[in-house]
């Protein structure tokens, strides 16, 4: 009962049917310090985002839209605090003769969020963010690291997010 209750806050039929994790029970206290995004919506680094034409001086020009890398960062603190790093890139995509693909770096965006973080009974952390205060992520202990629901904004679907301990 309690497997399908986490797996439902998860959306662990996602992330489990992209990856050959397991998923480990929560605890009451959660392990704090830096951690390095691994996976996102179920794959690997770097994740397309989106695609799309767009008018460059007179020309049109295909984009890509990565997600190349992501920290999250927590204390100890009984109220714990967050940060969280997204680092996106635009690419402009070509085709050479031979059919070969080529990305050019047209621009990036780190998006950052920080704010409190407050323990459910279960061990997730409701992560309220300071930046936009009607966001709230959802991260719960996994594999000595945390999957989160981030949400980008009220409108928009979460992005699932596993972020695994940093290595020394």
């Amino acid at each position: 009962m309690r497997f399908a209750v986490a797996a439902a806050l998860l959306c662990a039929s996602l992330v489990a049917a992209c990856s050959k994790d397991r998923t480990t029970a929560p605890t009451s206290n959660p392990p704090a310090g830096d951690f390095q995004l691994a996976r996102a919506a179920g794959s690997s680094l770097p994740l397309l985002d989106s695609g799309d034409s767009v008018e460059v001086e007179g020309r049109s020009e295909y984009r890509e839209i990565y997600l190349e890398q992501g920290s999250l960062t927590l204390t100890s603190d009984v109220q714990p605090r967050f940060e969280t790093l997204l680092h996106y890139a635009w690419y402009a995509v070509t085709m050479d003769a031979s059919g070969q693909r080529h990305l050019d770096l047209r621009a990036a965006l780190d998006i950052r969020d920080h704010g409190l973080g407050h323990r459910d009974s279960d061990g997730t952390l409701e992560l309220e963010s300071d930046v936009t205060p009607s966001i709230v992520h959802h991260a719960t202990p996994e594999q000595g690291g945390y999957t989160m629901k981030y949400e980008q904004a009220p409108t928009a679907p979460p992005l699932v997010l596993f972020f695994r301990p940093s290595t020394p």
